[in-house]
């Protein structure tokens, strides 16, 4: 969410920047989480997944389940993180090629063109500094924004319960890896959004709880008084014959004396045979304005190291004045040939309408991630 929700024009601009930015490959999505009915911090340091990964997820997932052709588990060891006994290191790069067209009607502000371009998406170094078994700081070097840093206390709470300090983005639903999807841009948890505060996360079993106070400001820097609450709760487990996972995420911002800003919203995802499904809505407010935020993906596991995806994004920032709404639909394909080296071709559909008028255009794009 922003102030600008309600102005003309703002749709256009999340729609401008979702387009050029495409899809981050799967090993940050949900659906990993869905599929094996385990929470994300098994295989991220932020216990709300995302970001760097640890031991277990660089070396065991990413090196045997992920890939189309796994290592031995005598050869794990290549892709340890350890530097030593106290410090560890991860990367992300990712970067694509695309070409798109679109019709451009003259009744609304977008404008006709053809473009194609080389563009790098991702640049991200991850440091984690461990001071003993339950106190670390992990740092993130962004080649797009600054990056998130915080100290990490883990389980030093009942109920499995961590602290978290820091710049970071709080845990509100899904963290897509598609930062630029309806649920995380409009609802202001993309990428370069990262707000400073403290966080309280509790995963006793199958259950996680998580609540953050943070400043809501996007820059490093806190230019208003005001602070926002973000909670978020998550089951998982096995129901009507396969993984399933339901969960409840709200946000209260203060932003005095500007309009206060509310979300509240509920996730899911459900997992049979080679089938998952995550999906988000959300419901947002803005002093007398109010929207709409949903996200879907399917996602179809053809063969090892290679999945068939749909994904669909709807987004209307006005829901009183339909003045407006984007969508997107996206097939693809994600083929991971061995650890830490994705492919990703896809063809993308973008649909924006405003005041009556409607635009729509096509998008192909191929995108290379390397990752540990």
């Amino acid at each position: 969410m922003g102030s600008g929700l309600h102005r003309p024009g703002f749709s256009l601009v999340v729609a401008a920047l979702a387009w050029l930015c495409v899809i981050e490959t799967s090993w940050a999505l949900p659906r990993y989480s869905v599929q094996y009915a385990q929470s994300c911090h098994l295989c991220h340091h932020n216990p709300g997944g995302g970001g760097m990964r640890t031991a277990y997820g660089a070396q065991f997932f990413t090196g045997t389940e992920m890939a189309a052709r796994g290592l031995a588990q005598e050869q794990l060891e290549s892709l340890s993180p350890a530097l030593g006994e106290r410090l560890e290191i991860g990367l992300d790069f990712r970067g694509l090629v695309y070409q798109e067209a679109q019709s451009g009607d003259p009744t609304t502000s977008l404008a006709k063109h053809e473009s194609g371009s080389f563009f790098l998406m991702q640049g991200d170094v991850y440091l984690a500094f461990k001071l003993h078994g339950k106190a670390r700081v992990v740092l993130e070097k962004a080649l797009r924004g600054e990056g998130e840093g915080y100290a990490l206390l883990d389980d030093l709470l009942p109920g499995q319960g961590n602290l978290k300090a820091g710049r970071f983005l709080p845990n509100h639903g899904w963290r897509w890896a598609d930062h630029e999807t309806a649920s995380r841009r409009a609802l202001g948890f993309a990428a370069g959004q990262a707000d400073t505060g403290v966080e309280l996360e509790f995963h006793p079993d199958r259950y996680s709880v998580a609540v953050a106070v943070t400043n809501d400001a996007a820059g490093p820097q806190d230019g208003n008084r005001g602070k926002a609450l973000t909670a978020r709760a998550l089951w998982q487990g096995e129901l009507l014959g396969g993984p399933l996972a339901l969960g409840l995420g709200g946000r209260v911002s203060d932003r005095a004396p500007a309009p206060s800003r509310t979300l509240a919203g509920v996730f899911w995802g459900l997992s049979r045979g080679p089938l998952t499904w995550t999906a988000q809505v959300d419901r947002f407010e803005e002093g007398e304005t109010a929207g709409l935020a949903f996200s879907q993906e399917w996602a179809w596991k053809w063969r090892a190291g290679l999945d068939l995806l749909l994904v669909h994004d709807f987004f209307d920032p006005d829901l009183d004045a339909q003045s407006g709404m984007d969508q997107r639909l996206r097939l693809g394909l994600e083929w991971v040939p061995v650890p830490g080296v994705a492919l990703s071709p896809a063809l993308s559909t973008f649909t924006h309408e405003e005041a009556g008028a409607s635009d729509d255009w096509l998008q192909a794009d191929l995108q290379l991630q390397l990752f540990l």
